[in-house]
């Protein structure tokens, strides 16, 4: 497995800036993100096929829970849109959860 190194800029209003690993797997045309919103780690994978890239992110709560978000095949026509797009519905997922503890 080969690591990158990237700097992630703000997203989702949550203001972060750090130094985030990105796993490159070895497969052609698969890539893993490391990345967190609100202190909880997302990991957001995207895959190209037949021209076009799809994505999905599994949220690791706190509290053990998994959940995964975005399988349902989307197509998009950049990594880029397929990965915010995967990420934006974790954030969302994260969210909800948080107002479901009473925390904004």
């Amino acid at each position: 497995m080969i690591y990158f190194f990237a700097v992630s800029y703000a997203c989702h209003g949550s203001g972060r800036l750090a130094l985030q690993p990105i796993h490159h797997i070895l497969k052609k045309g698969l890539m893993k993100f490391n990345e967190q919103y609100k202190g909880i780690n997302v990991t957001v994978s995207t895959e190209k096929t037949d021209a076009k890239w799809t994505s999905k992110a599994e949220v690791l709560f706190p509290r053990g829970e998994r959940l995964t978000v975005g399988e349902d095949g989307s197509p998009y026509s950049t990594e880029e849109e397929a990965r915010s797009a995967a990420f934006s519905l974790a954030a969302e997922a994260i969210d909800r959860s948080r107002t479901d503890i009473g925390k904004r």
